[in-house]
């Protein structure tokens, strides 16, 4: 793999841009207040740019059967295998140099242009759940997977090729994602008061009759609320 003539590619360019806002948007919410404004604009570009770096992944280890990490450290961020042997490139905040390897420079002309891959037009997210018995404030967490500009691209040519095929994966509008977080929480609730009665009680989450319905068709849960 020639990784200079790489980071000129499209999908170089791109998994390089990806890398570098994913970075900032981490950094940004490192030092910015969690109940702001600001760390949930911060939050949504990560989980963006978590979802973006995957589908990267996936294509690199298909094409050259190499598994690349982002990775990050006080001192430098980059893309490498998880033992850190090789590096696609690595960035040291100190000197902003870019490197391969452990000792190549990327040379000057890979057009990299650092545009931010959250502008792109994304509009369908595959997601799965982190159950809230793994998180700190007892609340499942929505860990987007892929995004993409329809949901004909994320059916055909990303879900099927995920590992784990046990995980439950829905595919979401971009726009819904905070809501359906907010669900499906409401969700589990409401199955640790009512257990089977729960059903009954979809009416007090306060969700309007579209979202209800969608969100159901989603879970699948029609007679009964198990997720």
């Amino acid at each position: 793999m020639n990784k200079n003539e790489f980071l000129k590619s499209e999908l170089g360019r791109s998994m390089f841009e990806c890398a570098q806002a994913w970075d900032n948007a981490l950094e940004t919410m490192h030092n910015t207040d969690f109940y702001s404004d600001e760390f949930r604009v911060e939050k949504r570009k990560s989980m963006c740019c978590q979802a973006q770096m995957s589908v990267y992944q996936i294509a690199v280890r298909q094409f050259y059967g190499i598994h690349y990490c982002f990775t990050r450290t006080d001192d430098y961020f980059g893309v490498c295998t998880e033992d850190e042997s090789d590096w696609l490139f690595k960035v040291n905040r100190s000197s902003g140099s870019e490197l391969l390897g452990q000792d190549e420079t990327i040379s000057d002309d890979t057009g990299i242009s650092r545009s931010n891959p959250c502008d792109v037009c994304v509009n369908y997210a595959v997601v799965s759940m982190i159950d809230s018995s793994m998180q700190d404030d007892k609340r499942s967490k929505i860990q987007v997977a892929g995004l993409f500009p329809n949901p004909v691209t994320a059916e055909d040519y990303f879900i099927p090729y995920l590992p784990n095929k046990e995980v439950k994966r829905y595919l979401l509008r971009v726009e819904d994602l905070e809501r359906f977080e907010e669900f499906y929480n409401f969700i589990q609730d409401l199955n640790e008061k009512y257990g089977e009665k729960a059903i009954f009680h979809l009416k007090d989450g306060g969700f309007t009759t579209d979202e209800e319905n969608r969100f159901r068709q989603i879970l699948d849960i029609w007679t009964s609320t198990e997720l």
